[in-house]
């Protein structure tokens, strides 16, 4: 691929990625778009950019990168949440649960529950977010531009980031924590041009999945987990509901 084009479509993208976020209903929580900055748009640019470089090394490059740059959408049209799902198990190689329970038996770093109102995918990662941190790391960052491959063919599901913490420090701190995380994941997202409607909640520690009573547990809480629904009208609130 000629250096030059790699470098376009790296700039392109960071472009992207200098969004912001403003205010919605809570259910919702905050949007993300394209008129304001991002959040944290300069560590996120440089995580891009190492994972841009790194796919275009790849076998595979000129087709994840004409993915991104092109930003192509397929119909759809006929389309249900049951065939996203399983794309989306597919591309993620995510473990199916059939409640939010069971995620704290299994060891799958991505697991994928999937219901008639709607799709979560937690991202269970235990590397997924560093303490104090809200930036995902790198190969976190690959996993979320696989799934906004297949999100890129359902452009009318309406995408909800929630973010989660452990239990460290106040819930005001981890609520604000939180949020930023949600916050930077829609961003990442959002740079894929993908043409959803993503929104993006923190919901501090309030939803746990394992107890935070070891270093392990703690690091596997500091997670986010992406909500697919239909339309708005199907969203709730999931910083209270599972």
């Amino acid at each position: 691929m000629n250096v030059n084009f790699q470098r376009t479509i790296i700039s392109s993208i960071l472009i992207f990625i200098l969004t912001g976020c403003t205010a919605t209903n809570q259910n919702l929580g905050q949007t993300i778009n394209s008129n304001k900055r991002a959040v944290a748009g300069t560590a996120i640019g440089s995580i891009l950019g190492a994972v841009i470089g790194h796919q275009v090394s790849s076998k595979t490059s000129s087709k994840v990168i004409g993915a991104v740059a092109g930003g192509v959408i397929g119909g759809a049209i006929g389309h249900t949440l049951d065939i996203q799902a399983k794309e989306i198990q597919e591309e993620l190689k995510a473990k199916k649960i059939k409640s939010t329970k069971e995620a704290q038996e299994i060891n799958n770093d991505i697991l994928i529950l999937n219901n008639d109102k709607f799709i979560k995918v937690i991202f269970k990662n235990s590397n997924f977010f560093e303490v104090n941190d809200d930036v995902p790391s790198s190969k976190s960052a690959q996993k979320l531009l696989s799934l906004a491959k297949v999100l890129r063919k359902y452009p009318n599901t309406i995408i909800q980031v929630t973010g989660h913490t452990d239990n460290d420090g106040s819930f005001q701190y981890n609520e604000r924590l939180s949020q930023r995380r949600a916050n930077n994941v829609g961003e990442i997202l959002h740079s894929s041009k993908i043409k959803n409607n993503i929104y993006a909640r923190g919901c501090s520690f309030s939803k746990p999945i394992v107890e935070n009573n070891s270093a392990t547990n703690k690091a596997t809480n500091r997670r986010v987990e992406v909500y697919l629904f239909e339309n708005e009208n199907s969203v709730f609130d999931t910083c209270k509901v599972n």
